[in-house]
């Protein structure tokens, strides 16, 4: 069997609700599961359009997000 572990170091530690998915089937549903994770970020995230960014990130003037989209904390986007 094919494991994301095997490719992406502590996927499933990061991931836990992907446990158990193929990568196939991990990147066929992601618009779908970006969507339930964004449901379940805490307060520390503002979600505009369908793209979750955290307090801590820094966006530039100008950039262009297209959600669905998770941006952790510390990010630069520019």
């Amino acid at each position: 069997m094919i494991l994301v572990d095997d490719f992406i170091n502590s996927f499933s530690l990061s991931f836990p609700t992907l446990r158990g998915l193929l990568p196939w089937q991990i990147t066929g549903e992601l618009p779908a599961l970006l969507l339930e994770m964004i449901n379940a970020l805490d307060k520390n995230y503002t979600v505009e359009n369908g793209v979750a960014i955290h307090y801590t990130t820094n966006v530039e003037q100008g950039s262009v997000l297209k959600g669905p989209a998770i941006i952790s904390s510390h990010c630069f986007i520019g």
